[in-house]
């Protein structure tokens, strides 16, 4: 769509209308600063009155482009890639701008599954801690910022007795609950720079950032 210096707008195509909902009528002649798309950012920001990248590249002159929130004419929120320009006219002045805008909902979806991977690879599926590819990474952070900046870090290696014993007695489903008790209580009794994990099994491992021999002694 088409806007002029006061971001009325002025064109809007059939992209547009398929996109949002909106009939070319229900737009023409208004701003699109009166809450009719009403974007937002990822953060709930409305950029409309502050932030807008269609009135920026007016500005500045500058093309811009943002992942952002456009609303639909049936009240849902669409997430669209938006591109702004500049447009000029017969001298240098700048006489209004077009924003291109296309969903975005595929590249939202594709991160989410990434997210989901990524989640499933780094957390115990049972008791919802950390697993040992999680704690590899963080031990080797720590392990990092000893190396680099001197930081010193403790860890824990924590053991449940005859937990066999107990399996073979009680069966493996009180075993896991359990195992998820253990777990609720490291989370709950770990400070917030703490990295609790399930080590494997019924082990247990903590890395313990911010931490020296003297605040042990100490507790």
């Amino acid at each position: 769509y088409f806007v002029d210096h006061n971001r009325r707008i002025l064109y809007w195509n059939q992209g547009a209308e398929r996109l949002t909902g909106y009939a070319r009528e229900q737009v023409l002649g208004k701003s699109c600063a009166d809450g009719v798309l009403t974007h937002i950012d990822s953060e709930g920001n409305c950029l409309c009155r502050t932030g807008c990248p269609l009135e920026a590249s007016m500005q500045d002159g500058k093309a811009r482009e943002a992942h952002v929130f456009m609303s639909h004419a049936q009240g849902h929120r669409l997430p669209v890639w938006v591109r702004s320009a500049t447009i000029h006219g017969r001298g240098s002045e700048v006489i209004g701008s077009v924003q291109v805008f296309s969903d975005d909902t595929d590249r939202l979806q594709t991160l989410h599954r990434l997210r989901e991977m990524e989640q499933t690879a780094l957390v115990d599926e049972l008791t919802g801690l950390g697993n040992r590819r999680y704690f590899d990474r963080a031990i080797n952070a720590s392990l990092e910022a000893h190396a680099r900046h001197d930081a010193e870090f403790g860890m824990l290696l924590i053991d449940v007795d005859h937990f066999k014993h107990f399996n073979d007695t009680y069966g493996h489903a009180v075993g896991d609950k359990v195992l998820q008790l253990i777990a609720r209580t490291l989370m709950h009794n770990c400070r917030a720079y703490d990295t609790p994990t399930r080590w494997g099994g019924e082990e247990f491992a903590i890395i313990s950032d911010r931490i020296t021999a003297k605040t042990l002694h100490a507790t």
